[in-house]
């Protein structure tokens, strides 16, 4: 992609209208853009202000310094080509100067008179304006023909060295419309995403609240079992350790309603799991009960099954917290 850039010249104007045009040529010869003072009348109120957009918008700042300070703007006491150039070295453009030679200038006095070409008025701020031009990038030129040649090498050496932005034609700008849907269907995507994100989130800080209640009902349930199997041992009869063992299916029950509702209502995504532990469990009791009811072993036994069968409760229940904590795992 050929970029074009845009030259701003700066110069006295009056003295120097030849080789201001001498570089405009140079500028259209090197396939770029020049900008400068023909655009504007001086004089304008809004001139420092029209200067600086200007030169906001050009890629290269071109500096031709003759023997003149110049027209000097109201407050600073400088003159515009002097607050021109300042205002460019502070925005960090590339800025070079060409510097015409003492023999041209005398050369150009001798034809036009030495008051047109040398400062009369502010020789003390042009020496100063001069010294400060060549501590930057100038080129001392003898006539026309160095001004343009240095005008195309230091474009040229300023498009190796330094990337800008330019101007280029709109036919050799790549179609952008594909690239534009494509973000916009990324966006959409990228939306999805962050709405998932946020109900995981959502979801995470639900679980965990209910984590707390959840673990304390595992740890009452390990209490409880331990009561159940610590109090079987004191069981004089069958008959008693079946009492025992109905107390705990009506407490566990109750519990463990309780815990099934305020899933259904608070915690969707754990309904299923705690119905299914509920339900699982609750029939294996029930199917324990009626097993020990209905057996005719020795009472020494029927001791022995249900102290095994509420290790095994425990155990499932801690299958449970696990399988909670994998979940809770899953969404953060």
């Amino acid at each position: 992609m050929k970029k074009k850039l845009q030259v701003f010249i700066s110069s006295t104007f009056i003295d120097l209208k030849d080789e201001r045009q001498a570089a405009v040529e140079a500028i259209l010869d090197a396939g770029h853009i020049p900008a400068g003072m023909e655009l504007f009348k001086a004089g304008n109120e809004n001139q420092l202000k029209t200067i600086k957009r200007w030169i906001d918008e050009s890629d290269v700042y071109l500096l031709i310094l003759g023997g003149r300070y110049g027209s000097l703007e109201k407050e600073s006491g400088k003159s515009y080509t002097h607050l021109e150039y300042e205002y460019a070295i502070e925005k960090g453009m590339r800025v070079f100067a060409t510097v015409l030679s003492e023999p041209w200038l005398y050369n150009k006095a001798s034809q036009i008179g030495g008051a047109n070409v040398f400062e009369q008025q502010e020789q003390e701020k042009y020496k100063k304006f001069k010294d400060f031009v060549h501590t930057k990038v100038i080129r001392r030129v003898e006539d026309f023909k160095d001004i343009k040649l240095s005008i195309h090498t230091t474009l040229s050496e300023f498009k190796d060295m330094y990337d800008f932005s330019g101007w280029v034609k709109g036919s050799e700008v790549e179609d952008s419309t594909e690239l534009i849907k494509e973000n916009r269907e990324l966006l959409k995507e990228n939306t999805k995403l962050k709405d998932l994100l946020d109900t995981q989130k959502r979801e995470r800080s639900r679980l965990m609240r209910f984590y707390g209640p959840f673990d304390n009902e595992v740890r009452w349930f390990g209490h409880v079992i331990s009561g159940v199997a610590f109090s079987a041992k004191d069981a004089e009869s069958k008959e008693e350790l079946i009492k025992k063992l109905d107390e705990y299916k009506a407490e566990y029950r109750g519990r463990f309603e309780d815990a099934l509702e305020y899933c259904k209502t608070e915690l969707p995504i754990m309904h299923y799991h705690v119905k299914w532990f509920i339900d699982h469990a609750g029939e294996k009791l029930d199917s324990f009960i009626e097993h020990i009811r209905g057996k005719n072993s020795g009472f020494a036994g029927d001791l022995y099954e249900v102290y095994e069968y509420l290790i095994e409760e425990e155990k499932s229940v801690q299958r449970t917290k696990k399988s909670f904590l994998d979940l809770l795992e899953s969404v953060t």
